[in-house]
């Protein structure tokens, strides 16, 4: 949405990274914003495309302009139109965003869906930081999915509150199958209800399961008997404790009790 800028002398669209993007950008602020305010903004904005502390080290150069960041006047960091193309200078500069950055960004603008969209656009780490209305709420990542595509923003969810968000967990798994089953946390993989949801979908979502549930002998007899989970798949992801009860000669209950799984003599659950 914020990647070009339309040229007002030949009413084609120019890349907003480009130098002359840049410029026309600053054009359009200097007529909406007013002159006094406009040179400020110009000022700051041209601090942070033109690095003069090159000879510094990576690190040193990210904690000047973090502070150089934050004490930009809070008018600036509120306005979106003025907010975006720093926040883009910022990732050309660091490769991301970091929180020494978006620690500056005003509350509302993290709680502000549109804006979160636009800086995802060109960076990620931003939806680490967002308000804490917004880390729970199921129907703004459905709508990142939707804009951003599913493969985009499911590589992101492991690192998200919402990873732990059961509601949201099920949805993924009812809309895309048993194996988002890989991108939940920890406790949601420990969760016998959505992990059996998970292999009704797909029995191989089994490798997804929490390390309790593949050393849990009564679950794998279930999984094996009721949902299709192979001797194959069990095996290979099994706990070492269960895969050395398989193949150990010796007899006891619970070597019985899974081979019998195995073989087809217990069908009951």
């Amino acid at each position: 949405m914020y990647n070009f800028i339309i040229n007002p002398k030949t009413n084609r669209k120019v890349k907003l990274t480009s130098k002359l993007g840049k410029k026309i950008l600053l054009n359009y602020i200097n007529l909406v914003g007013g002159a006094t305010k406009s040179t400020n903004f110009n000022k700051i904005f041209k601090s942070f495309q033109d690095d003069d502390c090159l000879h510094l080290s990576f690190f040193q150069r990210r904690v000047r302009h973090a502070i150089k960041f934050k004490d930009i006047p809070l008018e600036y960091r509120n306005n979106e139109t003025q907010l975006i193309p720093l926040l883009k200078v910022i990732v050309e500069n660091y490769g991301q965003l970091s929180y020494d950055f978006i620690k500056y960004i005003p509350e509302n603008v993290l709680d502000n869906k549109e804006i979160i969209k636009n800086i995802l656009e060109f960076d990620t780490e931003i939806l680490g930081y967002v308000s804490k209305r917004l880390k729970n709420d199921i129907s703004f990542y459905k709508e990142l999915i939707n804009e951003f595509g599913k493969d985009y923003i499911l590589s992101i969810i492991p690192f998200l509150e919402i990873s732990n968000n059961s509601s949201f967990i099920v949805y993924l798994i009812n809309r895309f199958g048993g194996n988002v089953l890989e991108y939940a946390s920890n406790r949601i993989k420990d969760n016998k209800d959505i992990a059996i949801k998970a292999l009704q979908d797909n029995p191989q979502s089994f490798e997804f399961v929490s390390k309790r549930l593949k050393d849990n002998i009564p679950f794998i007899m279930y999984i094996y008997n009721n949902l299709g989970v192979t001797r194959r798949t069990i095996d290979e992801h099994a706990s070492n404790r269960i895969n050395r009860i398989l193949l150990d000669s010796s007899s006891f209950t619970e070597r019985d009790n899974i081979k019998s799984v195995i073989s087809g003599k217990n069908k009951s659950a």
